[in-house]
């Protein structure tokens, strides 16, 4: 009895101590654990691996300075922003990467999405766009690169198309001009009504070797401007959407060369 009453005893007090939250540090170097997604970035060395260990949900961005080279393998577990409830119905942009950076592993980061003006890979794991009134999964920046090997970027919310301030809906993939992107597999999804699954104005590249799968609802690619190169792929808009205007290529400037690849739907100039 007196050793069931110290048991029953000595459990009370490590739960009065929070002993119970070993499970709560959300990434971890080698056997090293951090509190927070955030304290990793900050303590990781040149290349190195962060492993996500739980569930991550920001209420800041993360920021990957110009100096770092890492990965992040997401280990099946999401990244989650913060809702910042003003007018415009937001999300943070998760991630804001100056540095090179790759993304490996399945998971999903879901959020505004994120920025990069350095050098990103995404070689597993899916990166959404969850906002229904604007941003990108990626929104990649002049000067800066990006190579898709595999994994989903995609602009999920399809439910409110125009904000109150008259912002349109979420873009799967940004390719601005001095931007380089190299499309070499994966799959890229854009529901929304208003916009194309990818925005080029930059250089974006798509090799013979690609088996990458576009789908838009408003369409695939649209270029701007810059150089665009297909060898191959599928692009594709729902059949639904034959009748309307919309195109799984439409070109308004640049230069646009396809060689290769399967499109379904029509395509147009402006």
């Amino acid at each position: 009895m007196k050793l069931k009453r110290f048991i029953f005893a000595l459990a009370a007090m490590l739960l009065s101590f929070g002993f119970t939250a070993n499970a709560q540090n959300e990434a971890k170097i080698g056997d090293t654990e951090y509190a927070t997604l955030t304290e990793a970035v900050a303590a990781v060395q040149d290349g190195e691996t962060i492993i996500l260990i739980a569930d991550v949900k920001l209420t800041a961005q993360v920021e990957i300075p110009e100096d770092k080279v890492l990965t992040l393998d997401l280990n099946g577990k999401t990244v989650n922003s913060v809702f910042t409830g003003n007018s415009t119905t937001n999300h943070i942009y998760a991630l804001s990467n100056k540095g090179t950076l790759t993304i490996n592993g399945n998971g999903s980061i879901n959020s505004r999405g994120i920025y990069n003006y350095g050098s990103l890979t995404l070689n597993a794991g899916a990166i959404n766009a969850i906002d229904g009134n604007g941003g990108y999964a990626v929104n990649n920046q002049s000067g800066s690169t990006f190579v898709m090997n595999g994994g989903v970027v995609a602009a999920t919310n399809e439910d409110d198309h125009q904000s109150s301030s008259g912002g349109y809906d979420a873009t799967a993939l940004k390719v601005p001009a001095g931007c380089e992107a190299t499309l070499n597999g994966g799959t890229i999804n854009n529901v929304c009504d208003f916009t194309f699954a990818i925005e080029a104005k930059g250089t974006l590249n798509i090799p013979a070797t690609s088996t990458i799968t576009v789908n838009g609802t408003h369409g695939a690619i649209y270029v701007s401007g810059g150089e665009t190169t297909i060898n191959a792929g599928t692009f594709q808009i729902p059949a639904d959407e034959y009748s309307r205007t919309d195109n799984v290529l439409y070109v308004s400037g640049g230069s646009l060369v396809v060689n290769g690849g399967t499109f379904i739907g029509d395509s147009d100039t402006a």
